[in-house]
């Protein structure tokens, strides 16, 4: 249960059933590589190997929930099995309070895995006052990240941007969709 689901009334049953279906797949003989390949999705692997090279030069922010804390995992277990260092000082994960707040899942549980404390920060934003009702769904906990949401607001909190200033701009975004 440590991860979030898009959904309001997070389907347990059916997060258990895969799990379980894609552990069964696995054997002890597998080394990281192999487990990988038969039960993670193959854009996990290939951030987790990008953040092995690139936290060396670069500072890297994963905009992202508990699908980026995955990774922040899986990146560490690589960097022991290639014996490679990832520089956690230069990485960041930015979510949003929808997930770190989410009664359904647990990010901090799933961070705490890591061998070493992660730099991770979330916003404290909301759509209270939006004029577009799906957009007040995010706060309802019925969506709680995407598309990088969390580090796009932490980016704009940093800016200095205020909250009804997002949701303006986001629904002016919106309507011209419409």
């Amino acid at each position: 249960n440590c991860f979030s689901s898009s959904f309001l009334n997070t389907p347990d049953h059916i997060k258990n059933k895969t799990i379980d279906e894609a552990l069964s797949l696995i054997d002890e003989e597998m080394d990281s590589f192999e487990r990988l390949s038969v039960v993670s999705d193959n854009m996990l692997i290939f951030c987790a190997g990008f953040l092995l090279e690139a936290t060396k030069r670069f500072h890297v922010v994963l905009a992202g929930g508990t699908q980026m804390a995955s990774c922040l995992l899986i990146a560490d277990k690589l960097r022991e099995d290639v014996l490679m260092r990832l520089n956690s000082d230069n990485l960041t994960l930015a979510t949003t309070q929808w997930v770190a707040k989410d009664k359904n899942s647990d990010i901090k549980k799933i961070l705490s895995q890591l061998s070493y404390t992660p730099h991770s920060v979330y916003t404290t934003f909301s759509f209270e006052k939006a004029q577009i009702p799906v957009l007040k769904k995010y706060d309802e906990g019925e969506a709680k990240e995407g598309v990088g949401a969390g580090a796009a607001l932490a980016y704009a909190v940093a800016s200095s941007r205020q909250n009804q200033e997002i949701v303006e701009a986001v629904e002016l975004i919106m309507y011209g969709m419409m």
